[in-house]
């Protein structure tokens, strides 16, 4: 295999050795349970930071994004894969597709970014670390549970997860925009409030792939 061709499929073959280091990690309690999940979340988002640097074409994102489709699902629905390498997606015993939603996240983010690599990190940085941070606070930290169409969410964790969005937007906008210091609080503001609200209002994993277009529409529409 040459070094080109390697490189093109390195992106989904990281899924396999990912799923099976972390499935054989087990624990007792459901915060390391959720602690393990989140960290294949975070893990593989920033991996996926790298992927602009090997896909150069829509078709191979798009060819990625078939081939973690396929293997997600035969993790699914084969109990030999599921055991091996599904623990660290489906321990947690909830109805969720969030896997199959970050795979078109990444390849979608790609596909819309047209080479604009802040169009492409700040969302998928937003993603990964957010969404995290918002799940572990939700489990670590005693709070007042939420209602209505926030129910199954905290309070601790939404402001987990605002927190930790502003900062990256913040940061992201800072060294990769042209706009000044009033601006890029403005447009944080924006972008933390509209993420963590679509989080809190997200079910089944839909926030893995809404999340991230949110905070991508708010920068389409801005000069940066």
């Amino acid at each position: 295999m040459d070094e080109s061709t390697f490189m093109f499929v390195l992106p989904p073959l990281l899924l396999v050795p990912a799923m099976g280091a972390l499935s054989m990690i087990r624990s007792r309690h459901r915060i390391g349970e959720e602690i393990r999940r989140k960290s294949f979340h975070v893990g593989f988002g920033l991996a996926a930071l790298s992927f602009p640097a090997m896909w150069t074409e829509t078709w191979m994102a798009m060819f990625g994004l078939v081939c973690a489709i396929a293997w997600l699902t035969a993790v699914r629905l084969l109990p030999c894969l599921q055991h091996r390498f599904g623990a660290v997606l489906h321990d947690c015993q909830r109805k969720s597709a969030g896997e199959f939603y970050y795979a078109l996240a990444v390849a979608g983010l790609f596909v819309v970014s047209h080479d604009n690599w802040l169009g492409y990190s700040m969302p998928l940085l937003i993603l990964a670390l957010a969404d995290a941070a918002a799940a572990i606070t939700g489990r670590l930290v005693p709070s007042k549970k939420l209602r209505g169409i926030f129910a199954g969410k905290s309070l601790a964790g939404c402001l987990a997860f605002f927190v930790v969005a502003a900062a990256v937007c913040a940061i992201s906008l800072a060294t990769q925009s042209p706009l000044g210091s009033l601006p890029i609080f403005y447009v944080t503001l924006v972008v933390a409030t509209l993420t963590t609200l679509t989080e809190a209002t997200s079910r089944h994993g839909l926030d893995n792939l809404l999340v991230p277009f949110a905070a991508w529409l708010v920068l389409d529409a801005l000069p940066v």
